[in-house]
């Protein structure tokens, strides 16, 4: 019980609800002196382009260290728009469980086709 505490505690700090903690890396403050609470890396693992459900797997590091898996969903509102609905799991070390709903919209980034500024021609 006391571990769950912690962790509530823990992601109550991540909304700002609670005093931040002192870190001793530097690269781990964001540009407005927020300290950086976990970061993940992971790869999709899964991907239906017909239905736009997938998932992906990961690594958590920071203060939660542990595995992430994401479920997610991508609905293409336009070419290159599209709204998501995300469920995303860390488990730490010790065995803990969380899970967020991540939802929201985005927009790819297309690049143009060609470089008009080079002497080589499109």
């Amino acid at each position: 019980m006391e571990k769950r505490r912690n962790m509530l505690k823990a992601l109550l700090g991540l909304g700002g609800l609670s005093a931040a903690r002192a870190v001793d890396r530097p690269d781990a403050v964001l540009g407005g002196g927020l300290a950086l609470f976990f970061a993940f890396r992971d790869t999709v693992v899964n991907f239906d382009q017909a239905t736009g459900v997938g998932d992906h797997c990961g690594t958590v590091e920071g203060e939660i260290k542990g595995t992430s898996i994401t479920n997610f969903l991508f609905v293409p509102t336009s070419q290159t728009t599209i709204k998501f609905d995300n469920r995303y799991m860390i488990m730490d070390l010790e065995g803990d469980q969380i899970i967020f709903q991540v939802v929201g919209t985005g927009e790819f980034v297309i690049p143009p086709l060609s470089d008009f500024s080079s002497t080589l021609g499109n």
